[in-house]
C-alpha cells in the first residue's frame, strides 16, 4: 500500500511541475482574447504585440520541454537496454540455479552447497537489480506521457493565439501595410549599387549583407532565361487571395502561410535588387510597421526572365536569414530566403507581388535605384494597377508553389 501510495504521490507531483509553467498563460491570454474581440482600432497594435510576446513565451516554453522530452527519450531506451541485458541474465542464472539443484539430488551435499549459495546470492543481486530498472522504466514512461501532454497543452495555447490574432486582422487590417511607403524609409546601403561585373549565379549563404555584389557602371543583362515558371515553395498554402482579404479590404499579393524559417525558391533565374535582414525574424505583429516598404519587415525584391520577358517579385515578412545580396544574380530554384513572422505580420507567411516589367532591365534597375520602389510606379492604393514601368499581376497565375 505505501508502495502504491508512494507512485500516486509521484506521479502528482511531476503532474503539478509539469503543468505550472503552461496554466500561467490562461489568465493573461483569457484577457487578450476579449480584448482582441472588443478592442479599438487604435487599441489594436498593443494586443497584438502582447499576443505575439506570449507566442514566444509559449515557443520558448515548447522547445524547452521538447528537448526534456528528447532527453527522458533517450534515457529511457538506455534503461530498456540496460533492464533487458540484466533479465537475460537473471532468466540465464534461475536456469543454473536449477541445474544445480537437479544435480545435488544424485550427489553428496557438500559437493554443491558453496556453489549453490555463491550463485543464490548473485541472483538475488540481479533480480533487485531488475526491479530497480522496472521502476526507473517506469518513472520515465510517466514523465514521457507527461511531456505529451505539455506539449499538447502548449499548441492549444499557441493555436488560441492564432485564432485572438486572425481575430485583430478580420476586424481591423484592411490594406498590406504597404499603402503608405512614404512613412518609412529605404535603406540606400540594402539596394543594388550598379550593373557590372556582377557575380555568377548562385545563392552566398550568408545572413548577412554588408558587401555589394556590384559597382556603378550600367552594362549587364541578366546571364540566361528560364523557359518556364518554377515555385517559390514547397509546402504551405494560399491563405489570403491577391487584390482583397477573405474578410474585406484591399490585398495587393499573395498570402503564403509557411511554417518560420521554411524555404523561399527562386522561380526563374534573375538579379536581386534589394535584400534587407535588419529585424528579428519573428517579431512580427498587427501595427509593426518596421522594413521597407512601410511594414514590410525582412523584405526582398529581384527581377527575374522568363521566355526572355521580365518580372519583379517582391517578398515580405521574412525571416532575417536571406541567402543573397543586392547585385547578385541567381538560378532558378535557387534558396533565396527563409520565411519569418516580421513586420505587419500576425503569423508566420510570405507576402509575394508580381509585376510585368514594360522596360529593358537597365531602364528598371535605374528607376528602382532612384527610391527602391517596390511598386515600380503603380501605387499603393488600387488593384490591378499599371505603370510605364510595370503592370501589377496576380502571382496566383503565374507562381507554381
Amino acid at each position: 500500500m505505501r508502495f502504491s501510495r508512494f507512485f500516486v504521490c509521484f506521479f502528482l507531483l511531476i503532474s503539478l511541475t509539469g503543468f505550472q509553467e503552461t496554466s500561467n498563460y490562461q489568465n493573461e491570454l483569457e484577457a487578450l482574447e476579449r480584448q482582441a474581440m472588443d478592442c479599438k482600432e487604435q487599441q489594436a497594435a498593443q494586443v497584438s504585440q502582447s499576443l505575439q510576446e506570449i507566442r514566444k513565451e509559449i515557443l520558448k516554453d515548447m522547445e524547452s520541454v521538447l528537448n526534456k522530452a528528447d532527453l527522458n527519450d533517450i534515457e529511457l531506451k538506455e534503461l530498456k537496454e540496460k533492464k533487458s541485458v540484466t533479465h537475460h541474465s537473471y532468466e540465464r542464472l534461475k536456469k543454473q540455479m536449477a541445474l544445480y539443484l537437479m544435480q545435488e539430488q544424485s550427489m553428496y551435499p557438500y559437493c554443491l552447497e558453496g556453489r549453490i549459495l555463491n550463485e543464490g546470492k548473485d541472483l538475488q543481486t540481479l533480480y533487485m537489480h531488475q526491479k530497480q530498472l522496472e521502476e526507473k522504466c517506469s518513472q520515465k514512461e510517466k514523465r514521457k506521457v507527461q511531456f505529451q501532454l505539455e506539449i499538447q497543452n502548449l499548441q492549444a495555447y499557441d493555436k488560441r493565439v492564432d485564432k485572438a490574432q486572425d481575430t485583430l486582422k478580420e476586424r481591423f487590417q484592411r490594406t498590406d501595410g504597404y499603402d503608405q511607403p512614404v512613412h518609412g524609409q529605404h535603406d540606400p546601403q540594402k539596394m543594388i549599387q550598379g550593373l557590372q561585373d556582377l557575380p555568377v549565379f548562385g545563392s552566398i549563404h550568408s545572413t548577412k549583407n554588408d558587401s555589394h555584389f556590384s559597382c556603378l557602371a550600367q552594362d549587364a543583362s541578366i546571364t540566361s532565361t528560364s523557359p518556364y515558371w518554377g515555385k517559390v515553395s514547397d509546402q504551405g498554402y494560399i491563405s489570403a487571395g491577391t487584390w482583397s482579404y477573405p474578410h474585406g479590404g484591399m490585398h495587393l499579393g499573395m498570402d503564403l502561410a509557411l511554417a518560420l524559417y521554411s524555404n523561399i525558391y527562386a522561380p526563374a533565374n534573375g538579379i536581386v535588387l534589394y535584400a534587407d535582414t535588419s529585424y528579428n525574424s519573428n517579431d512580427g505583429y498587427l501595427g509593426n510597421m518596421e522594413g521597407w516598404p512601410y511594414g514590410g519587415g525582412n523584405t526582398l525584391c529581384v527581377i527575374v526572365s522568363i521566355q526572355e520577358k521580365l518580372y519583379a517579385l517582391t517578398f515580405a515578412h521574412l525571416s532575417n536569414t536571406i541567402y543573397v545580396a543586392p547585385g547578385q544574380q541567381f538560378s532558378q530554384g535557387d534558396v533565396l530566403a527563409l520565411s519569418g513572422n516580421s513586420g505587419n505580420s500576425t503569423g508566420g507567411h510570405t507576402h509575394i507581388e508580381v509585376f510585368e516589367l514594360h522596360a529593358s532591365l537597365e531602364q528598371e534597375v535605374s528607376y528602382f535605384q532612384q527610391g527602391a520602389d517596390f511598386s515600380f510606379g503603380c501605387g499603393w492604393d488600387a488593384p490591378h494597377t499599371q505603370s510605364i514601368w510595370a503592370t501589377r499581376i496576380r502571382p496566383e497565375e503565374v507562381i507554381t508553389g
